[in-house]
């Protein structure tokens, strides 16, 4: 990975979203995410989804567990990293909520809580001078916390409504 990590981000969001684009951009995210990760065994799957991610391997990662240190957090990298997750989940409703990609979702939102409760307050994030990639990366987790919950909620709507129960 010889570009820097924003690079990768804005050259994600270049690509269309039509649904070859989307397929590429879930491909290259999830390249990504294992190369910031500093993983040792890079897999290649012929399509990745959340549930690819949604694994030990990928939420258990030491380097994550560096990025999240209280004292120091690394917040340009963690935005990143939560920006390739989000790539990698997509926006489309009925194939990322689907009931197969629930499970993996809860553990993601779990990451996000995780994340959430090891970051100090702004307080300590202006004392170092980090008060804005503190904001944006507070920011992207509310983000996602409100669009994976409406797409969760959309999927219990959906099962609901195909068996009849108001």
């Amino acid at each position: 990975m010889a570009d820097h990590r924003h690079n990768i981000i804005y050259k994600l969001e270049l690509i269309p979203p039509s649904y070859r684009g989307n397929q590429l951009r879930k491909f290259l995210a999830f390249h990504f995410l294992q190369t910031c990760l500093l993983l040792n065994e890079i897999s290649n799957p012929v399509y990745p989804t959340v549930r690819d991610i949604a694994d030990d391997k990928y939420m258990k990662a030491t380097y994550l567990k560096i990025l999240m240190h209280k004292d120091d957090p690394n917040y340009s990298m963690l935005l990143v990293i939560i920006k390739l997750i989000d790539f990698v989940v997509g926006n489309e409703v009925y194939e990322s909520f689907s009931a197969d990609n629930l499970i993996s979702i809860n553990v993601l939102m779990q990451l996000l809580t995780r994340i959430r409760s090891k970051i100090p307050r702004i307080g300590a994030a202006h004392k170092t001078g980090k008060t804005i990639l503190h904001v944006r990366l507070m920011n992207h987790i509310h983000i996602l916390d409100e669009r994976w919950g409406k797409g969760r909620s959309r999927d219990d709507a959906l099962k609901k409504s195909k068996s009849g129960v108001k």
